[in-house]
This record gives structure tokens, C-alpha cells and sequence, in this order.
């Protein structure tokens, strides 16, 4: 009787065992383990410096699991003529059996000459960034300095331009970030030139020969509004405007450039609204 006493209690308390939790797989594990079917594609929704790639994600194993996408992440493109994109901000994503998720990822180009992704341009998942890129990456997401600024930042270390090119509306984070590459290469931070165009973006009267126009936009809540100068390869060359907390209502903004600083014959202007593109003119000079 003692024995059978026993055998209940073991019965009873191994039927109420705690549930293993998922467990957490990085994108490039879940992938060689054969665990997801997983899409990334370019979205011209959002320029190649805010979420630039959609990733669309199925669980095809038999438990549910944890996926990590960790920041430093490399896409790289199939067609060489476009941009390469390297992760800035790491996602988790909770995967239930059968279902598939879509995000939009927060990501950066790494190649500035070429051009920027079409509608469903197709990526296939590279391999992790190292070194003074895994850093300056690492230090976006920090910063959460998903803008112009940061893509500059990127630009410095995977295009080896002048640090005198990270800048922007925001001095104070420009300058930052100017620091950090400068530490962690040995590059020499230029003396800023208060006559230069190029890198002052408070100063509209250093302009020459002026070009510009106007959006009018209505907002349902407290926006970040942007305007941005794009050359025909849709790449940023210049932000026109930047107004990181506009009310809601409607509002008429202006913008102007420099004829004389940019010269190529085209460029398109958008007005961007939390990171998403809402009015596209094209501009002849």
C-alpha cells in the first residue's frame, strides 16, 4: 500500500513538471539547422538608412523557439549594382509553430556608390560584420541614431570616407560619433569649416545659387519629419530638413539647396514621416 502511495505522488508531480521555456537561436543557427523558411527583400518604403529590408519568417520545426537577429548582420544583394544593408539594431523574434512573421529591419547600406534597393529586391543573409564595423553598428543601435548621420557613420568605416562627412542637424551627435571612429581607427578629426556648405546644415545663407520648393502634409500625431535630397541611384546626399518632434495638424515645409554644391541633373526630394517616405518629387537642376 506504502509502495502504491509513492507511485501517486511520483505521477502526480511529474505531471505537473514546469514547461521547458523556448529556447533562443541566432538567424544564421536556425538557418543551418533547416528550422525556418526566411525571405528578405528591399522596401521602398523607407530609405536605405531607417528599414530599408523586410525579412518575412516561417518556423518549419516541431517546437517553438526564440530567433535572434543580432545587430552587425550583413544582407548582401544579387545584383551587384545594389546596396549592400548590415543589421543596426538587433530583433528577437518569438516563432510559433507553422506561422510566419514579417519585420521590418533596422539597417544601413555599407556600399555608398551603389544604388538603393528596388521593390522586393532580393537578399540573401552574409555573414556577421566584424571589427571597426561591428562597432560603429553596435553604437548606432546605442544611439538609436537611426538617420543620415548614422548611414555617414557607416559610410566612414565601409567606404573610408572623411569624417568631416558625418554630420548633420544634430552637432552634438555628429560630433559623437566623429569621436568614436576616430578612436577606435586613429583617424584624425578635420578642424570644421564654418564657410563649407557640405557639412554645415544650420547655415542656409552659405548657399550660392538656391533651389527648393515645398510639401504640405498633414500629420495624426507628434511626427519625426524629415526631407531628404536622393540622386537617381536613390542615395542620400543631403538632408534638407530635419524636425524631430512636429505636432500633429498640417504643416507646409519649405526646402533649398545648393545648385552650386550639388550638380548632378537629377535628384528626387522626399518628405519622410517616422522613417517613411510619403512624397517623392523628382527635380531637374
Amino acid at each position: 500500500m506504502k509502495n502504491l502511495f509513492a507511485l501517486l505522488i511520483v505521477i502526480i508531480f511529474s505531471g505537473n513538471k514546469t514547461a521547458t521555456p523556448p529556447k533562443t537561436l541566432s538567424l544564421q543557427a536556425a538557418i543551418d539547422r533547416k528550422l525556418i523558411q526566411v525571405d528578405v527583400s528591399g522596401n521602398t518604403n523607407s530609405p536605405h538608412y531607417s528599414q530599408p529590408l523586410q525579412l518575412k519568417v516561417k518556423n518549419v520545426s516541431t517546437t517553438p523557439f526564440t530567433l535572434q537577429i543580432p545587430n552587425g548582420q550583413r544582407f548582401l544583394t544579387v545584383d551587384e549594382d545594389v546596396q549592400d544593408m548590415i543589421l543596426v539594431k538587433s530583433e528577437l523574434l518569438a516563432l510559433a509553430l507553422g506561422i510566419e512573421k514579417s519585420i521590418l529591419l533596422n539597417a544601413m547600406c555599407t556600399q555608398k556608390e551603389s544604388g538603393g534597393p528596388g521593390e522586393n529586391e532580393p537578399y540573401r543573409i552574409g555573414p556577421m560584420a566584424e571589427s571597426h564595423l561591428l562597432q560603429v553598428s553596435n553604437k548606432i543601435q546605442e544611439l538609436e541614431a537611426y538617420n543620415t548621420i548614422g548611414q555617414y557613420y557607416v559610410w566612414s568605416i565601409s567606404n573610408n570616407v572623411g569624417l568631416e562627412s558625418i554630420a548633420g542637424f544634430d552637432d552634438t551627435e555628429a560630433q559623437e560619433l566623429q569621436q568614436f571612429v576616430a578612436k577606435i581607427t586613429g583617424k584624425k578629426i578635420p578642424e570644421k569649416d564654418p564657410i563649407d556648405y557640405l557639412t554645415n546644415y544650420d547655415s542656409p545663407s552659405l548657399a550660392k545659387r538656391t533651389l527648393g520648393g515645398s510639401f504640405e502634409y498633414g500629420l495624426v500625431k507628434t511626427s519625426v519629419i524629415t526631407i531628404g535630397l536622393f540622386n537617381e541611384q536613390n542615395i542620400i546626399v543631403r538632408e534638407l530638413l530635419n524636425k524631430p518632434s512636429t505636432p500633429r495638424g498640417d504643416h507646409k515645409m519649405n526646402f533649398e539647396f545648393d545648385m552650386a554644391a550639388y550638380t548632378e541633373p537629377v535628384y528626387i526630394v522626399r518628405l519622410i514621416v517616422d522613417g517613411r517616405i510619403k512624397i517623392s518629387t523628382k527635380i531637374e537642376t
